[in-house]
């Protein structure tokens, strides 16, 4: 009964990793500048969460001033696969 209930749980965790990767995508823009915003936006949301380790409730509000931040730098979250392919990739 115990593997079974840990096999399950195993699935279940695996099964939340199953579908479309997603990425942050802003047309025209180079990886450092990405990389860029990236780091402003992390930075900003370990400060207005009050940095540190960041877990449970507290992780999902950094997040959600990452999202926040990046989309007012103009970018969107879409699945990978549909990123157009820039010249020479």
């Amino acid at each position: 009964m115990k593997v079974a209930i840990g096999l399950f749980v195993v699935f279940l965790v695996a099964a939340q990793g199953c579908g479309p990767t997603q990425v942050l995508y802003k047309p025209n823009v180079d990886q450092a500048q990405i990389d860029t915003d990236k780091q402003q936006c992390t930075d900003q949301a370990r400060f207005y969460t009050g940095g540190g380790p960041l877990f449970g409730s507290r992780r999902s509000t950094a997040d959600q001033y990452f999202d926040d931040c990046m989309e007012a730098k103009g970018y969107k979250w879409v699945i990978e696969k549909n990123v157009p392919k820039q010249n020479g990739q």
